[in-house]
């Protein structure tokens, strides 16, 4: 098959996202697909690699958007590009990332000829964060009413992440006929022993090592695992809260909070990882915390448990879904400090209980292979092309 696909974070910007998208187009082309990639170059914070999410060999064309024009959470597309570029590669399949982007809405307009897939990436959870303006959410209501619903008309399949985006869908008229569930994969390297010396010995950590993953923005709820660190620090004087990820602009903010608080000696922000760097960090922590405002997925809360770590995360999105609260990890109301410390504690306090979830966490792990997602999304794409001619309503 001939597939475009089309997101707004792709490498060299990393991100949850941007990793499975490169993860995802490498997979198809080498198992004999032609994969072109549709992006953007606008990422200010992204970050020239050459690990394991090095993309080269793929086609990618970065077109998307009007330079610093940015809506909801995309940005005003580039018609004149846009059609050159279809003409030009006439795809089977176009696989479109996430919604709230304009660009993927004119692509599935403008693409007559092909399939439309779309992946929902958590359906509109990101938007659902706490604190959104009033005037933001009747934005979104109208976008949904005006523009995602003719999408969702020419969308041939939807793929979800997880059961939790599934309501979503139907109340946008999607039938489970047209509904594939397909999570990301989590990496063999997740499953094998790493060096954790060289980690603690570079950031000079000590024990317990408490490790959260991921661009450090507001949704992502850094500034509430700090806020929880006055009480853990107090039973256990020597934990080191680690932040890893790529600076989005909060990162100031966040170690100002720490020094405000009288915690900032236990504070480490990494920032962006290498691969190899972030296996190191996965194996040197004593527990995960994922304390995000919002998660399609979860993509390095499930690293974490394949590598066996007690996990605490808020209960949004779809980590519910894949780690029920008190077999798998202890879920706990976002933007709820004293919960936070309340379930680290507990982990840490109790190697038994921390035994117990980390066994499960990692069980459940095991279901998400990468050879799976790759075959899964061909079987997709598959049934979109023979559903690309059904004119039956949705």
């Amino acid at each position: 098959m001939r597939i475009v696909l089309v997101t707004y974070l792709f490498p060299p910007f990393h991100g949850g996202v941007a990793d499975a998208v490169a993860k995802l187009s490498l997979g198809l082309a080498r198992r004999g697909h032609d994969v072109i990639v549709y992006t953007t170059r606008m990422w200010k914070h992204a970050i020239a690699s050459n690990d394991g999410s090095n993309t080269a060999g793929l086609q990618v064309k970065r077109i998307l958007g009007i330079a610093g024009v940015q809506i909801l959470y995309g940005l005003l597309p580039n018609p004149i590009a846009i059609r050159r570029e279809l003409r030009v590669d006439k795809p089977d399949v176009v696989n479109i990332h996430g919604v709230g982007h304009l660009e993927n809405d004119y692509i599935s307009q403008i693409s007559k000829d092909s399939a439309i897939v779309l992946t929902g990436h958590g359906g509109k959870s990101m938007f659902d964060r706490p604190g959104r303006p009033k005037y933001q959410l009747m934005g979104w209501a109208i976008y949904e009413k005006a523009i995602l619903k003719r999408t969702i008309s020419r969308i041939n399949r939807v793929i979800a992440l997880s059961e939790y985006e599934i309501p979503y869908w139907h109340s946008l008229g999607v039938p489970n006929r047209r509904i594939d569930i397909i999570p990301w994969g989590v990496g063999p390297d997740c499953y094998i022993e790493h060096d954790r010396n060289t980690f603690e010995r570079k950031y000079e950590t000590r024990h317990p090592i408490i490790l959260s993953v991921g661009s450090l923005l507001v949704g992502k709820g850094q500034e509430w695992l700090i806020r929880s660190l006055p009480k853990i620090v107090k039973q256990f004087p020597d934990a080191t809260c680690v932040l890893c990820g790529p600076d989005l602009g909060y990162g100031t903010a966040l170690k100002n909070l720490a020094e405000a608080l009288g915690v900032s000696q236990n504070l480490r922000i990494t920032g962006y990882l290498s691969r190899k760097e972030l296996m190191q960090a996965y194996a040197a922590c004593d527990v995960f915390v994922s304390p995000s405002d919002f998660e399609g997925f979860g993509l390095a809360t499930m690293e974490a448990a394949a590598f066996g770590k007690p996990i605490v995360a808020t209960n949004v999105g779809a980590i519910p879904y894949l780690l029920p609260n008190g077999k798998s990890a202890l879920l706990v109301p976002q933007r709820d400090e004293a919960r936070i410390a309340e379930a680290v504690l507990q982990v840490l306090a109790n190697p038994e209980l921390g035994r117990r979830l980390s066994q499960s966490a990692r069980e459940k792990s095991l279901a998400f292979k990468w050879d799976e997602v790759i075959q899964k999304y061909e079987e997709s794409f598959l049934k979109a092309l023979m559903l690309k001619n059904d004119k039956r309503p949705l």
